[in-house]
């Protein structure tokens, strides 16, 4: 089960605002323990997306860490309703071929396939160029996924862990709900971006809490 703890938040300097309000859904720190583990789902329904996938960095690097946010990151750039690969524009061709690239690497590494730092790498490089030439055709969006792919293979050639990828996609795709949103008429602009927003993080949420089960069949989600 991934877990963390208090102790292990705290010493890798998560916000005192996000301490204090896992603090207040799991009652005294005391009568709760400093070391008592903490479900990563705990932390989602108490405080978020964000803080859950920030409170990944004071987790036990495990292959089971990097399952679960391989398949989080697969759902996110190519959920054929919600992901990055189903927004993409017809004239998207590069930026759909180096995310699909790096979406395929994590397919290959949950099936249990060796995937190369090599392979990594080049994954990284052409996601990078991909962003840069969607960045230059003021297609933010496309640069903007193509950034995501970037970062989640980025990791993974590193070998560092993925939740600074994962917690930055989760970001970006907010950001992209307000800015198609903002293109609305504009007395309606502030609420619809509101509700894209919302409805982003509600579903990225539901991805992650799919995605620990995935790897925990036996453990319902706290």
């Amino acid at each position: 089960m991934l877990h963390t703890t208090f102790e292990a938040i705290r010493s890798h300097g998560f916000s005192d605002s996000g301490y204090r309000k896992l603090a207040k859904s799991l009652g005294d720190i005391k009568a709760y323990g400093r070391d008592t583990p903490i479900p990563l789902t705990t932390i989602v329904k108490s405080n978020g997306i964000a803080d859950a996938l920030w409170c990944l960095r004071a987790v036990q690097p495990s292959n089971e860490i990097d399952r679960v946010l391989s398949r989080f990151l697969v759902a996110i750039l190519s959920d054929p309703d919600h992901g990055c690969l189903s927004r993409l524009k017809p004239s998207d061709d590069q930026q759909r071929s180096a995310i699909g690239a790096v979406v395929d690497l994590h397919k290959r590494r949950l099936e249990g396939k060796p995937v190369g730092r090599e392979e990594w790498g080049t994954a990284r490089g052409a996601a990078w160029d991909a962003a840069h030439a969607a960045h230059a055709a003021d297609a933010e969006y496309a640069a903007r996924a193509a950034r995501a792919a970037r970062d989640a293979a980025w990791t993974a050639a590193t070998g560092a862990t993925h939740a600074e990828s994962a917690a930055a996609w989760a970001v970006e795709a907010v950001a992209e709900a307000v800015w198609d949103a903002a293109s609305a008429v504009e007395d309606t602009a502030w609420l619809a971006a509101q509700a894209a927003a919302n409805a982003a993080v509600e579903w990225q949420t539901r991805v992650f809490i799919e995605c620990f089960e995935a790897e925990n069949p036996e453990t319902e989600a706290a």
